[in-house]
C-alpha cells in the first residue's frame, strides 16, 4: 500500500534573497515533510525547486538550475490602459471570496475596476453582503441568475469599461503585480490578443492537494515566455490548419494542436483584449462549471480565439494562487468535471464546425502517448485509482453532457 504523501510546505522566495533554511514547523500541528519552493527574478517566476526542510540550502545549486534572465516588459504607468477584473462567484464560500477580493484590492495597478458577478442571486440576505462587497468604489457586484460559469463571465464582460478583461476565479488570489504584468503585456505586444499564466498552489497541506499537483490534469508551469499563434489558413483537412505554432524564448519554434488550449492557459488566469472578446461573442454558455458539462468552457474559447489565427502569450510574470481541494470526495467532482468538461468542449467545436473530425483524427496518435506518459507518472506518484477512474468517466460522459445541456438551454428558451 503506497504511503499518502506529504504535507509540503510552499514557499515564494526571490534568487537574490532565499532563505538559508525552510523551516518544517506547521501551524496546524506536527511538521512538513519536503518544500516546494517558488522561484522568482524581478518578480517573474523563473523555476521552482522540491528541497528537505530544516536542511541548509545551496543557492548556487538552486541557480545553476534555472534558465536566463526573463524578458521583462518596461512599460510606463501612465501607459498602462484602464482595466476590468471579472470575478464569478456563487458566494457559496465566503471566506475564499474575502480572500481573493482583498488580493484584487491590492493590486499595483493605476487603474481597474473589479466586477463580482453573483450567479446564485435569489438566496435571501444579499443586500447587505453587497453592501459589504462594495465598500472600495471599485468594486461592483451584478446578478446573473442563469447558472453556469460561463453565463457568470459574459454577464461580468458586458458591463466591463475595460481595455482589457481579465478573469479569475474566487477560489484564487492573484500576485500584486499579476494586472500590471498583464497590462504591460498587451501594451507591448499590440498582436497579443490574449494573456495567460501560472496558476501555482498555495498550499500542499494534504495527500489530495499533492496528487492533484501532480495529477498531469492542471495548466502546465513554464518559466519561460510563450506564444501561441493560430493557424493562417483553417479552410483544409491538413495537419497544419489544426495546429498552433509555439514559441518559447530560448527554445526552437514548434507545433501543437489547437486542442490542446488547456495547457495554453485556464480560467482562473486568464486576459483577453475587449475587442478580441466582443468578436468572439463570448464564453459558451453551454460550457463550463454549474452547467451539466461542468468544465470545458475556457479550453473551448482559447481554441476558438487560436483558430482564427490569432496570438496567446503565456507569459510567467503573471501568475495567481489557487486553493487546491482538499479532500477525496471534493477531489473526485473535480477531476470528473475536468474530464466532461474536455470531451463536452471537443464535441462544441465539432458541432461548430464538423472539420474537427478530421483535426482529433490527426490528434489521436499524439493524445494516445500523452495519456499513456500521465498514466505512468501517476502510478510512480501513488495517485488514487479512483480519481483516475473518475476523470476517465467525465471523459465519456462529457459528449453527452453537451448535448444534453444545448437541449435544456433550448427548452428554457421555449418556454420564456
Amino acid at each position: 500500500m503506497t504511503t499518502a504523501p506529504g504535507p509540503w510546505r510552499v514557499v515564494l522566495a526571490d534568487i537574490e534573497a532565499l532563505p538559508s533554511t525552510v523551516d518544517s514547523h506547521r501551524a496546524a500541528g506536527g511538521r512538513y515533510e519536503r518544500a516546494l519552493l517558488f522561484l522568482t527574478r524581478d518578480g517573474v517566476l523563473v523555476g521552482e525547486a522540491e528541497v528537505d526542510v530544516d536542511t541548509p540550502l545551496d543557492p548556487t545549486a538552486l541557480v545553476a538550475g534555472l534558465g536566463g534572465a526573463p524578458r521583462t516588459v518596461p512599460v510606463a504607468r501612465d501607459d498602462l490602459p484602464f482595466a476590468s477584473v471579472v470575478v464569478p462567484t456563487t458566494m457559496a464560500r465566503r471566506d475564499e471570496l474575502d480572500r481573493c477580493l482583498a488580493g484584487l484590492l491590492a493590486l499595483d495597478y493605476p487603474a481597474y475596476e473589479i466586477v463580482l458577478v453573483d450567479n446564485r442571486p435569489s438566496t435571501p440576505g444579499r443586500a447587505a453582503l453587497y453592501e459589504r462587497l462594495t465598500t472600495d468604489p471599485r468594486v461592483r457586484v451584478v446578478a446573473e441568475p442563469r447558472p453556469g460559469i460561463s453565463a457568470a463571465r459574459n454577464r461580468g464582460v458586458s458591463v466591463s469599461r475595460g481595455e482589457f478583461v481579465a478573469f479569475t476565479d474566487d477560489d484564487a488570489v492573484a500576485d500584486p503585480r499579476w494586472l500590471r504584468a498583464i497590462g504591460a503585456r498587451f501594451v507591448a505586444e499590440p498582436d497579443t490578443d490574449c494573456v495567460t499564466g501560472p496558476v501555482l498552489p498555495a498550499e500542499l497541506e494534504t495527500p489530495v492537494q499533492l496528487w492533484f499537483e501532480r495529477s498531469g490534469s492542471k495548466l502546465p508551469t513554464r518559466y519561460v515566455r510563450t506564444t501561441f499563434r493560430g493557424p493562417a489558413r483553417t479552410r483544409g483537412l491538413r495537419r497544419g490548419a489544426f495546429e498552433v505554432q509555439v514559441r518559447a524564448d530560448g527554445q526552437p519554434d514548434r507545433r501543437e494542436f489547437v486542442y490542446r488550449a488547456g495547457t495554453f492557459g485556464m480560467g482562473a488566469n486568464l486576459a483577453l483584449r475587449a475587442t478580441s472578446l466582443a468578436e468572439l461573442g463570448g464564453f459558451h454558455e453551454a460550457l463550463g462549471t454549474g452547467t451539466a458539462t461542468r468544465g470545458g468552457e475556457d479550453i473551448e474559447v482559447l481554441a476558438r480565439l487560436l483558430r482564427r489565427g490569432r496570438q496567446l502569450t503565456y507569459d510567467p510574470a503573471v501568475f495567481v494562487w489557487h486553493w487546491h481541494r482538499h479532500d477525496l470526495a471534493s477531489a473526485r467532482q473535480q477531476l470528473h468535471g475536468y474530464g466532461r468538461g474536455l470531451t463536452a468542449a471537443l464535441t462544441a467545436m465539432v458541432v461548430a464546425d464538423p472539420r474537427h473530425v478530421v483535426g482529433l483524427g490527426h490528434l489521436a496518435t499524439t493524445a494516445a502517448r500523452v495519456l499513456r506518459q500521465r498514466s505512468d507518472q501517476r502510478r510512480d506518484d501513488g495517485y488514487p485509482r479512483e480519481l483516475a477512474a473518475r476523470e476517465r468517466r467525465g471523459l465519456a460522459l462529457g459528449p453527452a453532457s453537451y448535448g444534453w445541456e444545448r437541449l435544456r438551454r433550448l427548452g428554457s428558451r421555449r418556454s420564456g
